[in-house]
């Protein structure tokens, strides 16, 4: 359940007026011990797609969207207020963190965006819609290559 306050924390300090949690698996506990606007994704098991598509529609429609994700601890304020400087350099452009062989989340999708995210689903994230664009802004984020997704991971994270 700290994950989620981990995450909040860093976004809350960049988007101060609205942050918007999708919580699934064990979400009576985790909403009982956060401070932000939430919503439960019934269908949190089918992929990252659905709750993607869910805390968008909780935005406003004009709102540029900034996506990151609980399961990467180490990501920090300074990270993606980084992010989001580079994005209203060309805000009509998907700004992309980029770490280790890969890129993706955190990103900041421009308000264009929303029908895309929206129509997402299952395990549809939103890697599938940015692989189709040839125009990235992309942000080396190193801090986003250690994800939390096992307990040996977790275990990592502890020992630190």
């Amino acid at each position: 359940m700290g994950e989620v306050r981990g995450a909040l924390d860093p976004a809350r300090s960049v988007v101060h007026d609205r942050v918007v949690a999708v919580l699934g698996y064990q979400a009576e506990q985790i909403s009982r011990d956060i401070d932000c606007d939430w919503v439960v994704n019934l269908d949190w098991q089918a992929g990252l797609g659905s709750s993607l598509s869910l805390g968008t529609s909780r935005l406003p429609e004009q709102a540029a969207i900034l996506v990151t994700l609980c399961d990467q601890p180490r990501v920090t304020a300074e990270d993606l207020q980084g992010l989001q400087d580079r994005f209203l350099e060309n805000p009509t452009t998907p700004a992309v963190s980029v770490y280790g062989d890969t890129w993706g989340v955190p990103a900041v999708f421009p308000p264009g965006w929303r029908n895309r995210l929206l129509k997402l689903s299952g395990d549809r994230g939103a890697r599938v819609l940015l692989a189709e664009q040839p125009d990235l802004t992309r942000v080396c984020m190193e801090n986003a290559a250690f994800d939390v997704d096992t307990p040996a991971d977790r275990e990592q994270l502890d020992a630190i």
